[in-house]
């Protein structure tokens, strides 16, 4: 983790499972500040906060989706390519939701196909 913003402070040395859906809303510049594994490591909390609350989630899947559509970015394909064949499986299930329930339609198709680059890497 690199800490800003106190994401270090929140995020270190606990568990992806357990967080109320307002602390990582309150937390979701994180998506910015996590390194490749942490990043790994949390998504699942932040995209099941977003499926389980999304008024309290707000903006937490244009986060998701953003830095998941960002793969060309070296730094966006170090996140991705950490991500095992099932993680990947499960994010495309995300996004495919997202797709159906949100406008921010170019972006989920760019983070879908990193994702489906990601899997074929496999």
């Amino acid at each position: 983790l690199i800490d800003d913003e106190g994401v270090s402070d929140y995020f270190g040395g606990r568990s992806w499972r357990g967080h109320a859906v307002k602390d990582l809303r309150y937390h979701e510049a994180a998506l910015s500040f996590f390194t490749a594994n942490a990043f790994r490591y949390f998504l699942p909390a932040f995209m099941l906060a977003s499926i389980e609350d999304p008024v309290e989630a707000d903006v937490i899947p244009e986060g998701i989706v953003y830095h998941l559509a960002n793969w060309e970015d070296p730094h966006g394909w170090e996140r991705m390519s950490r991500f095992s064949f099932e993680e990947l499986e499960a994010i495309q299930a995300f996004l495919w939701s997202l797709g159906d329930l949100w406008s921010g339609g170019s972006d989920v198709e760019r983070a879908l196909e990193g994702v489906e680059r990601a899997k074929g890497m496999e």
